[in-house]
């Protein structure tokens, strides 16, 4: 026994130490927002926020393509990185093994916050940070630069990059609009000059409603039943997934659940048999759709038990 214990002891090293070498070490690197936004009318607001509350960093802990998409149920698996203050950089930990160069390692993992403007978060509550996702980042020996003026390349290999690309670009004109929009009152608030403050009100409300829009249509939906939330997504077609029960449904019988059975819950249930609502287990019956309680699930199996063992004496 003693000897079989040791046996597992090492196995469970042996698999340990494997893991982590396939897995590499990770190593930090430093990240820089260049200030190239100084420039820009539309962020001159950022000037008066401090440091440290300009930008967040978050990085994606998760990597499982079920959660790994834009605006795509990754809220959970974010963390905030630190700034540090004396180099203006944040410390990044990425994988000195990846099948990635650090830079794409950074433009798939990190998500950047701004702070928005003041007059933009007291006419549209709720859009306290504009949320920036999938950067460049150039390698500047020393760190890894990137920046919020949605920079990017003009290559790309597929149709769905060039539809993401578009998405984003969409994006940051609204945003531009609005910053610019709460620029201009910022100004005329200044110089105590009387403006239409409820059309430039509505221009910002108008363009946050778009945001939103853009941002709801960007959420991971199920093809069937359309629900945004599931424990588990199952892969349907390219860009298009099956919730759980969806996914489950379809793989036992082969086609997608009916609208009857969307909104079923095991409260509606009853048994095709003895038609009782409760039980302490539900299985499910030939046809989809019904179910068969505890009870009559036990007497069909004890009679095709003991038609298979008469068949076998004939």
């Amino acid at each position: 026994m003693i000897k079989f214990n040791f046996i597992i002891l090492i196995y469970l090293i042996t698999y340990i130490f494997l893991k982590i070498q396939c897995a590499g070490k990770l190593i930090h690197v430093d990240v820089k927002i260049k200030d190239d936004w100084e420039e820009k009318r539309e962020f001159v607001y950022l000037k008066k926020v401090e440091i440290k509350d300009r930008f967040v960093v978050k990085v994606i802990e998760k990597t499982n393509n079920r959660y790994d998409g834009f605006n795509k149920n990754i809220e959970v698996y974010l963390r905030s990185i630190d700034l540090n203050l004396d180099k203006n950089m944040f410390e990044v930990e990425i994988s000195d093994r990846s099948k990635y160069i650090p830079s794409d390692q950074l433009k798939k993992k990190i998500l950047i916050e701004i702070t928005n403007n003041e007059i933009i978060q007291n006419f549209l509550p709720g859009f306290e940070k504009m949320v920036l996702r999938n950067n460049n980042f150039i390698d500047n020996i020393n760190c890894y630069e990137t920046s919020i003026l949605y920079k990017s390349g003009n290559n790309f290999s597929s149709v769905e990059e060039n539809i993401e690309n578009y998405k984003n670009k969409l994006l940051s004109s609204y945003w531009t609009e609005i910053n610019l929009i709460g620029y201009k009152i910022e100004l005329l608030e200044k110089q105590k000059v009387k403006y239409p403050k409820e059309e430039l009100k509505s221009k910002i409300i108008e363009n946050g409603n778009k945001i939103s829009g853009r941002i709801e249509e960007n959420k991971r939906k199920c093809f069937n039943c359309r629900v945004t939330q599931t424990k588990q997504w199952y892969n349907l077609l390219t860009g298009h997934y099956l919730c759980k029960k969806c996914g489950e449904y379809k793989n036992i019988y082969g086609k997608f659940r009916s609208k009857e059975l969307w909104f079923m819950t095991k409260k509606d249930r009853n048994c095709s048999i003895c038609d009782v609502i409760q039980t302490s287990q539900w299985h499910r019956y030939l046809k989809p759709g019904h179910y068969l309680c505890a009870a009559c699930y036990k007497k069909q199996q004890r009679i095709k038990k003991s038609n298979k063992n008469t068949n076998a004496d004939g």
